[in-house]
Protein backbone atom coordinates (compact mmCIF):
# COMPACT_ATOMS: atom_id res chain seq x y z
CA UNK A 1 0.00 0.00 0.00
CA UNK A 2 0.94 2.95 -1.35
CA UNK A 3 1.15 4.91 2.92
CA UNK A 4 2.61 2.23 4.79
CA UNK A 5 5.90 4.14 4.88
CA UNK A 6 3.94 6.90 6.66
CA UNK A 7 2.75 5.22 8.90
CA UNK A 8 5.99 2.95 9.80
CA UNK A 9 7.55 5.90 10.13
CA UNK A 10 5.15 8.04 12.27
CA UNK A 11 3.97 5.05 14.36
CA UNK A 12 0.77 6.19 12.94
CA UNK A 13 -1.45 2.92 12.31
CA UNK A 14 -4.23 2.89 9.49
CA UNK A 15 -7.59 3.50 11.04
CA UNK A 16 -5.84 6.73 12.88
CA UNK A 17 -4.17 8.20 9.51
CA UNK A 18 -8.42 7.84 7.93
CA UNK A 19 -10.19 9.04 10.82
CA UNK A 20 -7.69 12.09 10.55
CA UNK A 21 -8.08 12.70 7.14
CA UNK A 22 -12.19 12.33 7.23
CA UNK A 23 -11.41 14.84 10.03
CA UNK A 24 -9.80 17.25 7.22
CA UNK A 25 -12.17 16.54 4.86
CA UNK A 26 -14.98 17.61 7.37
CA UNK A 27 -13.17 20.75 8.58
CA UNK A 28 -12.96 21.20 4.70
CA UNK A 29 -16.51 20.81 3.58
CA UNK A 30 -17.81 23.21 6.83
CA UNK A 31 -15.25 25.91 6.01
CA UNK A 32 -16.61 25.65 1.94
CA UNK A 33 -20.29 25.50 3.57
CA UNK A 34 -20.77 21.83 1.54
CA UNK A 35 -22.91 20.86 4.47
CA UNK A 36 -24.60 18.30 2.22
CA UNK A 37 -20.97 16.19 2.91
CA UNK A 38 -21.00 16.52 6.50
CA UNK A 39 -23.06 13.93 7.59
CA UNK A 40 -20.89 10.95 5.52
CA UNK A 41 -17.71 12.64 7.04
CA UNK A 42 -18.36 12.52 10.23
CA UNK A 43 -19.79 9.03 9.83
CA UNK A 44 -16.71 7.62 8.28
CA UNK A 45 -14.50 9.49 11.06
CA UNK A 46 -16.40 7.85 13.56
CA UNK A 47 -15.50 4.39 11.89
CA UNK A 48 -12.34 5.03 12.89
CA UNK A 49 -12.32 6.26 15.54
CA UNK A 50 -13.45 10.32 15.75
CA UNK A 51 -14.41 11.50 19.45
CA UNK A 52 -17.16 12.98 19.33
CA UNK A 53 -15.26 15.97 21.11
CA UNK A 54 -13.30 16.16 17.92
CA UNK A 55 -15.82 16.73 15.62
CA UNK A 56 -17.94 18.71 18.30
CA UNK A 57 -14.53 21.03 17.76
CA UNK A 58 -14.53 21.48 14.29
CA UNK A 59 -18.55 22.12 13.74
CA UNK A 60 -18.21 24.77 16.42
CA UNK A 61 -15.22 26.00 14.74
CA UNK A 62 -17.10 25.97 11.54
CA UNK A 63 -19.96 28.23 12.97
CA UNK A 64 -17.57 30.69 14.10
CA UNK A 65 -15.94 31.14 10.82
CA UNK A 66 -19.15 30.94 9.31
CA UNK A 67 -20.47 33.55 11.53
CA UNK A 68 -17.60 36.20 12.47
CA UNK A 69 -14.73 34.69 8.99
CA UNK A 70 -11.66 34.17 9.36
CA UNK A 71 -10.93 35.94 12.67
CA UNK A 72 -12.51 34.94 16.39
CA UNK A 73 -15.92 36.89 17.96
CA UNK A 74 -15.39 40.11 19.76
CA UNK A 75 -14.43 39.73 23.33
CA UNK A 76 -17.62 39.49 25.67
CA UNK A 77 -17.37 41.99 28.40
CA UNK A 78 -17.35 40.17 31.85
CA UNK A 79 -20.23 41.55 34.60
CA UNK A 80 -18.52 43.30 36.91
CA UNK A 81 -15.38 43.91 35.70
CA UNK A 82 -14.07 47.50 35.12
CA UNK A 83 -11.84 48.53 32.77
CA UNK A 84 -9.66 51.90 32.70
Amino acid sequence: MRFNHITEEENINQNQLLQVTALAYLEDALAQEHYEECAHLITEARKYGAQGRDIQKLITEGARRARYGRFDPPARKQKGVRRF
